[in-house]
């Protein structure tokens, strides 16, 4: 390496600066974080005698100089915030080539140490996600996108107070691609479905990670994730997470579709601004939720036609009669809504996605199953699935005998009834599990026929 390369920082590995370093007016004090996007300093402002965070980035996120000023107008921008939830950038400079800026030290916890080491109840959970939705608020209203909002981006008071972090500092990480060697599973996971596809993203990709976050702090995890990058990448664009219910108790139906409406990977679907959730939030905290919410979707149900998983393809008609057995017997009760066997029947298709098909057909939950015949024996399988968050409200497997089919078709039916608290009266109940026939023979052509 000549001389010349070597006073040219981008070409080099980072140094860690040591104790007593003076970087302009800061002397730097300890090393006190590292990640993917550089390593920080806690400094003494030696002019105005305060304690500062400096962070330097890394390198290789600064390669060319349209990149650093880029960062310096960013840094900038962020500068100019002013709120309680949003640590304040001082000043943005350079160091040996290397970008820097120096920001206010909070003495605190960062939020994802929060999540690991703590049991947050509901109540903290909503109150500091509204602070964070405030900081978030007023960057948006100043046409500052953070783009990386996530819990190592939070830090908390000592006063419990969460301050958002690295506002700019993700306008220049996205100039690397997101499967670049070194980048971590876990910023791709907080990654919006734009931010993945390469396309602009404005201020709605923030609340999706916002509600990434949301998601985390209640449930412990992450509601995308994979064994590999390209896994969480197709998580993120293609899954429905699991409801919170599934790790949590006692989860407010509000607070659900808070959750739900955060994550919809259309950002046209997704809450238009950081108003919105807090709004939301606020309520939920008060207990003061609009008459419209307070309502109770009647219940609904649309049966899908049965998968055919029969050696025999011409088993086919004995899948779809089954469902429409099932529709029949539904459509008796006086408190279910049951979709139309055409209006079911156009999603006979293997990639089916059950969220999607019940918000098309306006239920409030989807019933879909499988069929294994074999001569005289039967495998079949059902299961009710919410349209809400795609969790299986009930499921069975039956191994029975084609003797033992009308007695099946009771116990499906019924076992929906019961789990959507259905209120069946006794002239109900026997329309339901009425039989037109004893004759296996006669039903099994009957069904053939129709088809």
């Amino acid at each position: 390496m000549t001389a010349d390369e070597s006073h040219d920082d981008r070409t080099q590995s980072f140094v860690a600066l040591s104790k007593g370093t003076e970087v302009g007016h800061y002397r730097i004090i300890e090393k006190i974080g590292a990640g993917g996007m550089g390593d920080v300093y806690l400094a003494e402002d030696i002019t105005l005698n305060r304690k500062v965070a400096l962070k330097f980035l890394p390198p290789h996120l600064c390669r060319d100089e349209a990149c650093r000023r880029r960062f310096k107008r960013e840094a900038q921008a962020a500068a100019r915030l002013d709120h309680s939830n949003v640590v304040t950038i001082y000043e943005v400079g350079e160091f040996q080539n290397r970008p820097f800026f120096a920001m206010q030290h909070v003495a605190g916890q960062s939020l994802k140490g929060v999540i690991k080491d703590s049991d947050l109840s509901l109540d903290r959970i909503v109150e500091l996600v509204i602070q964070i939705s405030e900081g978030l608020s007023k960057a948006h209203q100043s046409n500052i996108v953070h783009r990386d909002v996530k819990p190592s981006n939070v830090v908390i008071d000592v006063n419990g107070c969460p301050k958002l972090l690295d506002f700019g500092l993700a306008a220049i990480k996205d100039t690397d691609q997101v499967t670049k060697t070194g980048s971590t599973l876990g910023t791709v996971g907080y990654m919006s479905p734009e931010q993945i596809q390469g396309k602009e993203a404005d201020h709605r990709s923030d609340l999706f990670s916002l509600g990434i976050v949301l998601y985390e702090m209640i449930t412990g995890r992450l509601p995308f994730r994979g064994d590999t990058e390209v896994a969480t990448i197709n998580s993120v664009l293609n899954e429905v997470p699991e409801p919170l219910s599934r790790y949590k108790a006692g989860i407010p139906d509000e607070l659900q579709r808070t959750v739900s409406k955060l994550l919809e990977k259309d950002s046209s679907l997704r809450y238009q601004s950081a108003a919105g959730v807090i709004s939301d939030l606020k309520r939920l905290a008060t207990g003061q939720l609009s008459d419209s919410k307070r309502e109770v979707a009647q219940p609904s149900i649309a049966v899908l036609p049965f998968t055919n998983l029969s050696a025999d393809p011409e088993q086919e008609y004995f899948c779809e009669g089954m469902a429409e057995e099932l529709i029949n017997g539904l459509a008796q009760l006086g408190g279910l809504k049951v979709a139309a066997r055409t209006s079911a029947f156009q999603f006979k298709r293997p990639d089916r996605n059950i969220p999607t098909i019940g918000r098309e057909l306006g239920v409030t939950t989807v019933l879909e199953g499988s069929v294994r015949k074999a001569g005289n024996r039967l495998r079949i399988t059902a299961q009710l699935i919410s349209v809400k968050d795609g969790f299986h409200l009930w499921s069975e497997k039956y191994d029975r005998t084609l003797d033992d089919i009308f007695a099946i078709q009771d116990e499906i039916s019924l076992a929906i009834v019961e789990k959507l608290r259905l209120q069946l009266l006794e002239p109900e109940k026997k329309r339901l599990v009425r039989r037109h026939t004893d004759s296996k023979e006669a039903y099994n052509l009957y069904l053939r026929g129709r088809y």
